[in-house]
């Protein structure tokens, strides 16, 4: 929606963004999407609704999302969509809520031309170079940018490490470190 104060409100000073294309702090994930939006690159986020549970001074807030983006493969439209939840960790200082940490876990995706009369060719060996969640992103972050997406992220073919996630998660919310 191009609304950088806005969104740079939410976040804190010291909070970690976790997400296909980038890892690292509020300000330069903020950074990062101002420099994506003025290359063109567009993405549409398709929201549920959220699960948020508060405690205290802390909270979370987790959300499923369909994320549906445009590209070209080869000179050919093509929409990408992911599947996701995007799960958020919420702390209020000095009476602000803002975001602490944002990951996304990764749970399918697909890739499809604009026009389906076109043909769209995927390398298939190179397809299943990437974790199962997400190939299909990371094959259009490469085509697009040329670097795919972070292969060590969240995703629905770990279900160890997700269960895991969820424990460190509640754990905070419950007052852990």
């Amino acid at each position: 929606m191009a609304q950088w104060d806005e969104m740079r409100a939410m976040y804190h000073p010291d909070a970690t963004v976790a997400v296909s294309w980038f890892k690292g702090t509020g300000e330069e994930f903020i950074n990062g999407s101002i420099a994506s939006h003025k290359r063109g690159l567009r993405a549409v986020h398709l929201l549920g609704p959220p699960m948020v549970r508060v405690k205290a001074n802390r909270a979370t807030a987790d959300v499923g999302a369909l994320i549906v983006s445009s590209s070209k493969v080869d000179g050919v439209g093509c929409f990408g969509m992911c599947f996701v939840r995007l799960v958020y960790r919420m702390t209020k200082v000095k009476g602000k809520w803002g975001i602490s940490q944002a990951n996304c876990i990764y749970q399918m995706d697909e890739v499809m031309p604009e026009n389906p009369a076109d043909k769209l060719v995927i390398d298939n060996d190179e397809l299943a170079k990437y974790p199962p969640s997400y190939a299909h992103l990371s094959y259009l972050l490469k085509r697009a940018t040329g670097a795919p997406a972070h292969q060590d992220l969240l995703g629905s073919d770990q279900p160890e490490i997700i269960a895991q996630f969820y424990a460190d998660n509640n754990a905070w919310l419950n007052g852990a470190k």
